[in-house]
């Protein structure tokens, strides 16, 4: 049995080579499991293809931009061990025994690139292993996601909530998948600590997360007949003035406009030359940084919301608040708060109870509305006891139960026992 990842150094895990040379910040959310894997695995199993791509060069040198140059480019800059991979080179090799784990997003639906993506619907919809997809990003070109997993005869679907019993948005789109999304709770990282004591604490909540740019996708829009796709922190960040008494924001707000300049595209000598010299310094970069062996963890990229100690942050509050998407996601914040001893405030439903958290004991409830919510926190900013209690009890439960080798290894098992009776 092998559990193989589809294109790992594309997006998902650890550092990857555009956020590297853009100097934004890689997505760290899944890096646990693929660190649990290459720990405690003999080998890491591997499979790359062209279906998403992070470039090592963007110049006349990007004839070299071969899968298989990118990703041990990416293993280069991760200090990671390349004879601890082995990659997969052709599918048909894989039997029914092994797991092919891959992303929605980067893999099936991405900016006008589903092209590739039938290409490699076409290389997986009759393999016999077990295909298994996180559903990232699922909000977006929703419909056509559907379909494509549907062609790609897709056996499993994950996410860090059970989508079957919180998303109606979910359900309607992927009415041809008739099992339980497995979950894959995030994991905070290790820096989130808590490391103030209650009482010291700012008695009043802290809301954090990302205010996305307004949908503009139709499945979305038809659905919801809205294009916010999280309508309370868009009411909350419209409404901060009159909420001053209850309520802290610290949100990367990305529904305020902005532009970008437009590379000039016009091809001729000298431009070649100065992207021959980008290319050869990207490569300088690339070997500096993976032998000096530097922490990428202080990369950072240009908006003050990364820029705060956030974890300072959630240790001042006594309280904090991570909207959920009204897709029916949580935000990752919710763990790293708790982690830092703070109380959380959610909705009570099925994406909380499915991870074992109980409302009013693990973490505050409300019923998703700001008058409610503002009820919420004055009632606890006047007792305190109840207050210290739910938040101890939240944030024990987050240190034993979403800490990253019993998640690792409780998914896994999961995945097997699904691959067996599967199979049966």
């Amino acid at each position: 049995m092998k559990i193989i990842i589809h294109n790992p150094h594309a997006l998902w895990f650890k550092v990857n080579l555009t956020c590297f040379f853009s100097k934004t910040k890689s997505i760290h959310k899944y890096d646990y499991l693929f660190d649990y894997l290459y720990k405690y695995e003999n080998k890491v199993y591997v499979y790359i293809d062209n279906v998403y791509s992070s470039p090592l060069f963007i110049g006349p040198l990007k004839i070299l931009n071969y899968p298989i140059v990118e990703f041990y480019a990416w293993v280069l800059l991760n200090n990671l061990n390349p004879f601890k991979f082995k990659i997969i080179f052709n599918l048909k090799n894989l039997n029914d025994n092994d797991i092919f784990l891959t992303f929605l997003y980067s893999t099936f639906i991405h900016a006008d690139k589903e092209i590739k993506s039938i290409n490699f619907i076409n290389k997986i919809k009759d393999c016999n292993f077990l295909k298994v997809v996180h559903l990232s990003h699922f909000g977006y070109k929703t419909k056509l996601a559907a379909q494509l997993t549907k062609e790609a005869n897709i056996d499993l679907f994950v996410s860090e909530t059970n989508l079957s019993n919180s998303s109606n948005y979910f359900n309607y789109y992927f009415d041809w998948y008739k099992n339980d999304v497995y979950t894959l709770p995030f994991v905070a990282q290790s820096r989130f600590k808590k490391n103030q004591n209650f009482n010291d604490r700012i008695n009043k909540v802290l809301f954090t997360g990302t205010n996305t740019q307004k949908m503009k996708e139709i499945d979305f829009i038809h659905f919801f007949k809205s294009d916010i796709l999280q309508p309370i922190r868009s009411e909350i960040i419209e409404k901060k003035d009159s909420l001053y008494d209850y309520i802290d924001p610290l949100v990367n707000n990305l529904q305020v406009s902005s532009t970008a300049a437009i590379p000039n595209n016009k091809k001729n000598y000298f431009i070649n030359l100065y992207l021959i010299f980008i290319d050869f310094v990207r490569l300088v970069k690339l070997f500096s940084k993976s032998f000096l062996n530097l922490n990428f963890g202080n990369l950072r990229n240009e908006s003050n919301y990364y820029k705060v100690d956030i974890v300072e942050k959630y240790n001042s509050y006594k309280m904090f608040i991570v909207p959920e998407e009204i897709i029916g996601v949580p935000g990752i914040g919710f763990v790293e708060g708790m982690n830092c001893g703070a109380a959380y405030i959610g909705i009570d439903g099925p994406m909380y109870r499915d991870l074992g958290l109980i409302a009013n004991k693990h973490f505050i409830s409300y019923d998703g509305t700001i008058e409610n919510l503002i009820n919420v926190v004055k009632y606890y900013q006047n007792n305190q006891d109840e207050l210290e209690i739910i938040a101890l009890n939240g944030y024990q439960y987050a240190k034993e139960n979403f800490n990253s080798k019993k998640v690792s290894e409780n998914f896994l098992k999961k995945i097997l026992n699904f691959r067996k009776n599967h199979n049966d």
